[in-house]
């Protein structure tokens, strides 16, 4: 790819960011190479609640430390529900192994899409402006 078409991808992605169409964005800034961007984009699903997809996309821009910090908020997150589950009730049967879910940029960018498309408007918004 050429530099200058690099440079557009990247100022598209930005102008997508600031619309907050982010899976606009995030296909712009994987097609660019940008890893910045792509540590936006993380960090845009990491504030959604998205830990998965944020964890997705900083492996994707290379992001050691934020890989980092967000598995182990993955990790607390089960371990409070491994023991919620325990208290609230013993084991009836073996549990199952556990079948990791595969999911491709193109799944990522749909669950981005997703959490902003389901968002309610609150009482007193107005969409003429």
């Amino acid at each position: 790819m050429e530099e200058q078409e690099r440079v557009e991808l990247i100022r598209q992605g930005n102008a997508f960011m600031q619309e907050k169409k982010y899976k606009e964005a995030l296909a712009c800034f994987v097609k660019a190479q940008y890893q910045d961007g792509l540590v936006r984009v993380g960090d845009v699903l990491y504030e959604q609640k998205n830990y998965v997809g944020a964890l997705k996309v900083y492996f994707k821009a290379g992001h050691p430390v934020r890989i980092s910090a967000t598995a182990e908020k993955v990790a607390a997150i089960l371990h409070n529900w491994l023991e919620e589950d325990k208290q609230q009730k013993p084991l009836e049967k073996e549990p199952q192994p556990w079948k990791p879910t595969v999911l491709s940029i193109q799944d990522l960018m749909n669950l981005g899409s997703q959490s902003t498309s389901e968002e309610k408007p609150k009482k007193g918004d107005s969409n003429d402006s």
